[in-house]
């Protein structure tokens, strides 16, 4: 059974059976008005209007989500592709005449251009610029759409739309070591991880429905699409081992809680990751 990964706020969102994952959410902040700026515009009704961010006539966004050659379809959890041209892709903050960051809507319209674009389950925020993103969908179709916005979130009339159909989901569980083995400091621990619906391949090259293991030893997942760090308590099996082994007296003496968490090719994790074990290693 697939682990349940924590959540970050504004990272991780479910909505109608939808569960959608942005490599690196940003929280919405406002500013206050002073008395010396100037009052927004008013239509007849009194109602304030947002004043619409300026587009370059060439620019454009594209959204990719394709299917791994491999598998006979599109499997979640997905990665999107996010691509601008003629417009700056920069870091959420400053409003900066043809430069923005990337949201994702999942099965939503598009924002009206001049709006602030909600950060909330169905709308996903990029906020630092990245050009991918993992999302975690139910299988089913689902409409996507790739918006562009700018530093404070105000949406710009630059969208692309693709349906996209999820056949299933990827999961992951161990059937060795088990829970409760006892190992002395002299043995080599073998993990025999079983994963369905997703590709084992070596780092380096983010590809679809894909990645590569990791080992962590008494501590909890990694956040989707945090990038999972690499120490003592986070082990990195880039090479694409389908069973990575490790040296009992790597992990030294004592009970260890462990689990095996699949990420991308640049290390940024996925949500699935084994049930938790715990092994006692002796001398």
């Amino acid at each position: 059974m697939r682990k349940n990964i924590p959540r970050r706020e504004f990272v991780v969102s479910t909505v109608a059976g939808i569960s959608a994952v942005a490599v690196a959410g940003c929280a919405q902040t406002g500013s206050e008005g002073t008395a010396d700026e100037e009052s927004p515009s008013t239509d007849d009704n009194g109602t304030s209007l947002e004043e619409e961010p300026s587009v370059p006539e060439d620019a454009s966004v594209s959204l990719s989500v394709p299917i791994a050659d491999e598998l006979s379809g599109l499997y979640s959890p997905c990665m999107a592709f996010f691509e601008a041209k003629n417009f700056t892709v920069e870091e959420a903050g400053e409003v900066n005449e043809g430069a923005g960051h990337f949201h994702v809507l999942i099965d939503t319209d598009p924002v009206e251009p001049g709006e602030t674009i909600p950060n909330n389950d169905q709308h996903l925020h990029f906020g630092d610029g990245s050009e991918r993103g993992v999302l975690d969908l139910e299988p089913g179709e689902h409409e996507l759409t790739l918006q562009m916005g700018d530093g404070e979130h105000t949406a710009i009339a630059l969208t692309d739309t693709q349906s996209v159909t999820v056949e299933g989901s990827g999961d992951i569980s161990l059937d060795a070591p088990q829970d409760g083995d006892v190992f002395s400091t002299e043995d080599t621990i073998t993990f025999e991880p079983v994963i369905e619906n997703f590709l084992i391949e070596e780092a380096g090259k983010v590809s679809q429905n894909s990645g590569h293991y990791h080992l962590l030893v008494n501590t909890d997942p990694v956040d989707t699409g945090t990038v999972i760090p690499s120490d003592d308590q986070h082990i990195h099996f880039g090479d694409g081992t389908e069973m990575p082994e490790v040296d009992a007296n790597e992990l030294g003496t004592g009970n260890h809680e462990l689990i095996i968490q699949v990420a991308n090719g640049t290390h940024e994790a996925y949500p699935l990751a084994t049930a938790p074990i715990t092994i006692t290693i002796e001398e």
